[in-house]
């Protein structure tokens, strides 16, 4: 009889976004490599918008998960807020013991990467494995900068409680997985097991960008997290010695105050934005280099991405993956974060030079392929086989 594996969706995102698409991949590439039976939980919601996107494999069987959707608090009080969200997480206990009762997974695997997340993903004694795709710092950090004295003091206090609290639960998980060395190192220091897998590739292009383009972009949210703001102005300096580039930037989110200074800065000729297309393979077929400028990036898959249409990447060097991905001078340039000249003196380099754009577009592809999925899912697999050996161990 196989043994049962139990995917459950982030229930704060879209089926098809982010961490679930992470999912949507993995659970595709199991069921087509190995005997395990693979499930999925998630929302009725969710269940439409899976249903719709016509993604997933029919072997992945849909389990849905008897819960309304995560509660949109908005502006309502502290109290009020507290009690949504006690009422919420009993009813997701409710509905994932049931989920267990009904089909028995030897295997259950859920991710964090919000701190709200945690509300719910450690809910239940039946997860044995956790992706982590954050750190403590990120969770928690920036609310203590917020506000008067006092207002930081009950947010160092309140991370401090929450802090233990996830750890306390977090222990009890048998394996964490991790989508970069530096992660490892973060979280290794408090929890036993922690193991590092990369984010997979679902597809390889076998046609690259030739890097003739006279275009530059950029793809992300606009948030705390990405700099876009800090990219323009560094764009202004560059684009007084490069009149012909252009850069192009794909964005979700709020862009109000990214198209406010372009607007200032006058520089719509030369920089164009648009929201996040549904496929992004022209837009990377059309540029010569990918440029990311962020505060934060576990994963890197953005980088990873860009590099599998050729386009050498710059990136700042912030926590985690962009070290892990890009070998600096060779498929791209690593940045120090914060320091903008320097981004853009090195952007400037690959922007003159056509053949430096060709070389480390080369590297970059074949950078890419490392992470394939047939390349990382084996380890996803190697994991699993050792869990569920350590469980017959037991009994």
């Amino acid at each position: 009889m196989p043994y049962k594996i139990l995917y459950i969706a982030n229930v704060r995102h879209r089926i098809t976004e982010d961490v679930n698409r992470g999912m949507l991949l993995k659970l595709n590439w199991l069921v087509g490599h190995t005997d395990y039976e693979c499930y999925w939980a998630m929302t009725g919601k969710q269940e439409k918008q899976m249903a719709q996107s016509e993604l997933l494999r029919p072997e992945v069987s849909i389990v849905r998960l008897d819960v309304e959707e995560y509660p949109t608090i908005g502006q309502a009080s502290r109290v009020e807020k507290l009690v949504r969200s006690w009422k919420w997480r009993r009813e997701y206990k409710s509905g994932l013991a049931k989920v267990y009762r009904k089909y028995a997974p030897d295997i259950v695997v859920t991710t964090l990467k919000h701190k709200n997340d945690i509300l719910y993903a450690t809910i239940g004694k039946g997860i044995n494995v956790v992706e982590m795709l954050t750190d403590e710092d990120q969770l928690f950090l920036a609310e203590e900068n917020i506000g008067t004295f006092s207002n930081r003091l009950m947010a160092y206090l309140w991370r401090v409680y929450r802090m233990s609290s996830i750890y306390r639960r977090l222990k009890k998980i048998q394996v964490i997985v991790v989508p970069s060395d530096g992660l490892v190192n973060k979280w290794k220091g408090n929890l036993s097991c922690v193991l590092h897998i990369p984010t997979p590739l679902s597809d390889i292009p076998d046609s690259i960008s030739d890097g003739e383009a006279k275009q530059v972009m950029a793809v992300g949210t606009f948030d705390d997290e990405r700099n876009f703001e800090q990219l323009l102005w560094g764009w202004r300096r560059l684009v007084a010695v490069y009149p012909e580039w252009k850069l192009r930037v794909y964005g979700s989110g709020d862009p109000s105050s990214f198209v406010e200074l372009l607007k200032k800065l006058k520089m719509s000729r030369c920089v164009k934005y648009s929201p996040i297309p549904a496929n992004l393979d022209m837009a990377y077929r059309q540029a010569s280099i990918y440029v990311q400028d962020v505060r934060f990036d576990p994963q890197g898959y953005g980088l990873m991405e860009a590099m599998s249409y050729g386009l050498p990447c710059i990136a700042s060097d912030a926590p985690y993956a962009p070290r892990d991905i890009i070998s600096d001078g060779v498929n791209g340039f690593l940045s120090p974060e914060g320091h903008s000249m320097d981004f853009s003196i090195k952007l400037g380099l690959i922007m003159r030079k056509a053949s430096l754009r060709k070389k480390m577009g080369e590297e970059a592809h074949s950078t890419s392929k490392e992470y394939h999925l047939d390349k990382i899912m084996p380890r996803w697999k190697q994991l699993f086989d050792d869990v569920i050996l350590s469980m017959k161990k037991k009994k």
